[in-house]
């Protein structure tokens, strides 16, 4: 009795080397991993050279703008991307996002990729006084999952702190948890593709992963806990289910 044949159909072969080659073309193009430096300033850029900046004494108004949205195209790192606004919040990018986490440095040409996927990027300059950006970065770490945070040079001294999402900014003086609160709420997760299959393979310069986002953490009940974090000198209580932070004096 003739055995049955242990070969696959031809198609089967087919879809199999076609699939083969799109990967492997996909990571040519860009894998996370080589050719990175292309997309870095000098480190003088992301640093602070001197010492840091003295908080302002008044609270300006932030600024909100709303930015007509470009449109998203994926760039091999042979080809150099550039943005025409001064804080990027769309238009082309790599085609492998960053993960989402705290950074010494991240490049627009990585998260720009995770706004269009619904993150929210949280800049500050360089030399912004610490415990500006030990509030801005407690904020994003215990509200928004999907967050990335990282020194920005294209920043001003009267509002050296940021948010970004997908077209949209809004560039602060101060950290007010009620106004962010309400940015974060209109602005959180306008997702402009399928959601993410896969984690973000540029991890250059990642220093403090983010936890909140994970499949795990999520399916154990993480987004309806709330969460008491220290900020600025008085508590703040931010749920995770609204993301609204409220004030405990």
């Amino acid at each position: 009795m003739r055995r049955a044949s242990a070969r696959r159909p031809a198609w089967v072969l087919l879809c199999l080397a076609l699939c083969s080659a799109a990967r492997s073309l996909s990571e040519s193009c860009d894998d996370g991993k080589r050719l990175l430096e292309r997309d870095l300033p000098p480190p003088s850029e992301y640093s602070c050279p001197g010492p840091t900046w003295i908080r302002p004494h008044m609270r300006l108004p932030s600024v909100d703008t709303q930015y007509y949205v470009q449109r998203p195209r994926h760039f091999c790192m042979d080809t150099p991307v550039q943005y025409n606004e001064t804080i990027p919040n769309s238009g082309p990018h790599r085609p492998m996002r960053a993960q989402y986490g705290e950074y010494r440095y991240c490049p627009p040409q990585r998260w720009v990729y995770n706004l269009e996927l619904g993150g929210v990027v949280f800049l500050y300059h360089p030399c912004v006084q610490p415990s500006l950006r030990a509030q801005l970065a407690a904020l994003a770490r215990s509200c928004v999952p999907k967050h990335i945070i990282t020194p920005f040079p294209g920043l001003s001294p009267a509002r050296p702190l940021a948010l970004v999402s997908w077209g949209r900014t809004l560039e602060m003086s101060h950290v007010a948890l009620s106004e962010l609160s309400d940015w974060l709420q209109q602005n959180m997760n306008q997702s402009r593709e399928w959601p993410e299959r896969r984690g973000g393979r540029y991890r250059l310069m990642l220093v403090h992963p983010a936890t909140l986002g994970s499949k795990h953490v999520h399916n154990r009940g993480c987004a309806q806990a709330s969460l008491w974090v220290r900020v600025g000198g008085f508590w703040a209580k931010c749920s995770r289910k609204n993301y609204s932070p409220s004030v405990s004096f």
